[in-house]
């Protein structure tokens, strides 16, 4: 069993205290991302296809990507490598850019685990950590 990790380097801005890569969108990047990815999962799949068991969306920020442009990466997922009917599909969060609609619809498109960068529950230390979100 294998896992594919797909990274997705864009945030809304960079955090200090942040090691990984990743930085603003330009231009029409985040709307094109997913067109790349799949395109790259496409290459991957021609050198090796185990049987997968966790698809893990990491960033950077993956939410910031649309319902739909995950459904249509975890489609050439499905298309292009066994997935065991039982796999984790993890999506790294912030909760800046959560709400119903957009959970219903990462559920919708194939999420099944979110991993929500909460970082603090004190709004002081939320701001001292340059966080968009509050407690509330």
């Amino acid at each position: 069993m294998a896992g594919l990790y797909i990274h997705t380097p864009f945030c809304t801005q960079k955090c200090s205290y942040c090691d990984f890569f990743s930085a603003p969108p330009i231009g029409n990047q985040l709307k094109t991302w997913h067109l790349l990815i799949q395109h790259n999962l496409e290459l991957i799949a021609t050198e090796l296809s185990p049987e997968i068991d966790s698809i893990f969306f990491g960033g950077g920020t993956p939410s910031l990507l649309t319902p739909d442009q995950i459904s249509k990466i975890l489609a050439s997922c499905y298309k292009l490598f066994p997935i065991s009917t039982d796999a984790e599909i993890s999506l790294e969060a912030n909760p800046a850019t959560l709400n119903n609609e957009i959970l219903t619809g990462f559920h919708a498109a194939g999420i099944n685990r979110l991993s929500i960068g909460v970082q603090s529950f004190d709004d002081n230390n939320l701001h001292l950590l340059e966080r968009k979100h509050s407690v509330k």
